[in-house]
């Protein structure tokens, strides 16, 4: 769904917005990022190679729009696990380190 989203309002939602509600919609999309990311290491590999395309995917969005590139640099997200479909399998802890760091708010 999130794929849905940045694919359809690109334009619209990050180029409309002010530098503040930019940024509080660029964290909130990092935050779900990385709530897909931990509950992904939990599943079973099979289902892990079903959700592939749909990471490959997001990680282009990503790249693909400047605002967001620019945010995943900032909150230290590796826009590369996306594009590999690699997620680390301690992602938890990275989200984890990231958050008290004071990022993603």
């Amino acid at each position: 769904m999130l794929n849905e989203v940045l694919r359809i309002a690109r334009g619209r939602i990050l180029k409309s917005r002010t530098p503040i509600k930019l940024h509080k919609l660029c964290m909130s999309i990092f935050a779900r990022i990385f709530k897909l990311m931990t509950l992904t290491t939990k599943l079973d590999e099979d289902l892990l190679l079903d959700l592939e395309d749909g990471f490959i995917e997001l990680g282009n969005l990503i790249s693909d729009n400047k605002s967001l590139l620019k945010s995943d640099k900032e909150n230290k997200f590796d826009v590369n696990w996306l594009l590999d479909a690699d997620i680390p399998s301690n992602i938890y802890d990275i989200h984890k380190r990231i958050k008290a760091e004071g990022l993603l708010r």
